[in-house]
């Protein structure tokens, strides 16, 4: 994240930003005698995508997983709002990412989670009707599997 941007932004409004911690969308172009033009705008709030990649690249650009994106975020702000807000949309792998992580530590401290018998009775309850993925899963430990 840069913080040096200097840009134009133009609104009808008289808006009130002190104290506020706001997103931009920073637009360059660079003009034929070789000047660079910056270009700010707001986020379309309603606009899913790019909530959605802001997202994944504060929490991979953070190095945190999802809980611990969220945890920070109420640290830094107690009264943001966790769901729909602070983690909307975001791809499937930060949260199997995060699942992993926590099933590692932990069988460290609980054999049971690295006993391949636990985990082909916890992969039968799980996919009683998907064969396949079933087979697939019993061929790791609990710990590396990709749920």
């Amino acid at each position: 994240m840069r913080n040096d941007i200097v840009g134009e932004y133009r609104t009808k409004e008289k808006l009130n930003w002190i104290g506020k911690k706001l997103d931009f969308i920073v637009s360059e172009k660079k003009l034929k005698d070789g000047t660079l033009k910056v270009n700010l705008s707001t986020p379309d709030p309603t606009d899913w995508t790019l909530r959605k990649k802001k997202t994944e690249k504060d929490i991979s650009n953070m190095n945190l997983t999802v809980g611990e994106y969220v945890l920070q975020t109420l640290i830094d702000n107690p009264s943001s709002k966790v769901r729909g807000k602070t983690v909307h949309t975001i791809d499937r792998k930060y949260y199997k990412n995060e699942l992993n992580q926590i099933l590692d530590r932990q069988s460290k401290y609980h054999e049971e989670l690295s006993d391949h018998k636990s985990l082909c009775k916890a992969v039968a309850l799980l996919y009683k009707n998907n064969v396949a993925h079933r087979d697939t899963l019993e061929r790791n430990t609990m710990h590396s599997t990709h749920l």
